[in-house]
């Protein structure tokens, strides 16, 4: 998790039951990387195989959002990355891509405790909060494969989901 329980009570304001706290984390986790479209906030290793529709010089990722780019690979060779730009959501490479072929992209996604932004720390712990204090939500025991878009529409606040509007994945 990227909060802690102990983070979570001290935003609170009060003490409780650790499993409580870290069962509202993860639930807060899960509703802010829904909403951002990411499949999960925690750092992880992808490889991601994307084939090009048309010329263009981005491509956009399923994954993120990106930390790190590692490789790019264009139909077997490997891009010089001082050619590449990634952001959040999307890949830029000087030469472009040309239709048909295949690129493979890793890179590093979603974060650690230590290196989550802190606006998405604070739209968790806002949102850890929500579920916190209303135990009458069904959400607050459904698993991270349970949360949805929608649901974390329901639960996130305005608020919490200004934090994090800039690490949103494009629609």
């Amino acid at each position: 998790m990227l909060v802690t329980a102990a983070e979570l009570s001290e935003f609170l304001k009060e003490t409780g039951d650790t499993a409580k706290l870290d069962a509202a984390i993860r639930v807060a986790e899960a509703a802010v990387a829904a909403f951002i479209g990411a499949q999960d906030l925690a750092e992880r290793s992808v490889s991601e195989t994307i084939p090009i529709p048309r010329d263009k010089s981005m491509v956009e990722v399923e994954g993120g959002p990106i930390v790190a780019l590692s490789r790019l690979n264009v139909d077997g060779t490997d891009a010089d990355l001082a050619e590449v730009n990634a952001g959040r959501w999307s890949i830029w490479y000087t030469k472009g891509f040309s239709k048909g072929s295949i690129v493979v992209a890793d890179y590093t996604a979603g974060w650690t405790s230590t290196s989550v932004p802190e606006e998405v720390r604070a739209a968790i712990l806002v949102t850890a909060g929500v579920v916190w204090a209303r135990p009458d939500l069904s959400i607050s025991r459904a698993t991270a494969a349970d949360i949805t878009y929608r649901y974390s529409q329901d639960i996130m606040t305005p608020a919490a989901k200004s934090l994090v509007r800039r690490w949103r994945r494009p629609r």
